[in-house]
């Protein structure tokens, strides 16, 4: 995928004059944001139940950034694309590991501090 990120951006980079501070560039950095704070919330904290509405929104913003650069550039769009593909793969199993995880509900779907459960 870093490849495919790569070359879509450089794409997009150079379609719009050089220039960094563009929306769909902008766009693509806050889901590259998002996308850090899901991986630490799924894999350091392993908060299954939070990972889901998270993911969620990493996908959300892997489309947004997909559809803007395809704006910009339909070939970088295409070139994108397959992030948003494997982030629907990707959302499906965490929602199947969550789900499969809570039997016993200790994994809600937003985020909690303190102890809840021993």
């Amino acid at each position: 995928m870093a490849v495919l990120r790569t070359i879509s951006s450089t794409l997009v980079f150079e379609a719009l004059g050089n220039k960094l501070l563009v929306g769909p560039l902008v766009l693509f950095m806050l889901h590259l944001c998002i996308g850090d704070t899901w991986n630490h919330v799924n894999n350091v904290r392993k908060e299954l139940g939070t990972a889901v509405p998270g993911v969620l929104c990493v996908w959300a913003s892997a489309t947004a950034a997909v559809f803007a650069y395809h704006a910009v550039l339909p070939k970088a769009g295409f070139v994108l694309l397959p992030l948003s593909v494997w982030l629907s793969i990707a959302a499906v199993l965490v929602f199947d590991i969550w789900r499969l995880n809570n039997t016993l509900g200790r994994y809600p779907l937003y985020p909690t501090t303190g102890v809840l459960y021993n």
